[in-house]
């Protein structure tokens, strides 16, 4: 309960931070309000798909009982790439009622980014548990080897 009720908080906190962006006259607090949610959707997507690799690359050398930290490097750009491309697309959706003055543009877009952000920030708590287990599992295993 208490996890979704974070996972709620985080969520309308960003979606309002864009909304107050989308709707406040010309001024400065329109630029503070669009950077802070920016860079906190960018944040969520960037480390969920950055940490879900490092778990894959954990998992990967638990399974094959090798711990090293060789590990090919492409896989993390990619996951920037794709972290980019889907916050990007997420903010492009946010800005839409900034330019578009509908109002089933409004609700649509910001029904649309809520929706992703509660997701993604959903898996990203997920995927943060997950890699605290798999360190400790890869870390057992270190220790058993060194004795």
């Amino acid at each position: 309960m208490q996890i979704l009720l974070l996972r709620l908080g985080i969520t309308t906190f960003i979606i309002a931070m864009f909304f107050m962006a989308n709707h406040v006259g010309e001024s400065i607090a329109q630029q503070i309000f669009r950077i802070f949610a920016t860079i906190g959707l960018f944040q969520i997507t960037a480390m969920y798909y950055l940490w879900r690799t490092n778990a894959r690359r954990i998992q990967t050398m638990i399974e094959q009982k090798v711990i090293s930290d060789d590990y090919d490097k492409t896989q993390f750009y990619r996951s920037a790439a794709l972290s980019f491309a889907i916050a990007l697309g997420i903010c492009t959706i946010l800005y839409l009622p900034n330019i578009i003055a509908l109002g089933w543009v409004w609700i649509l877009s910001y029904s649309i980014g809520f929706y992703a952000v509660f997701m993604t920030l959903g898996k990203y708590m997920k995927i943060r548990i997950e890699l605290k287990e798999l360190r400790a599992t890869a870390q057992r295993m270190l220790d058993d080897e060194t004795r």
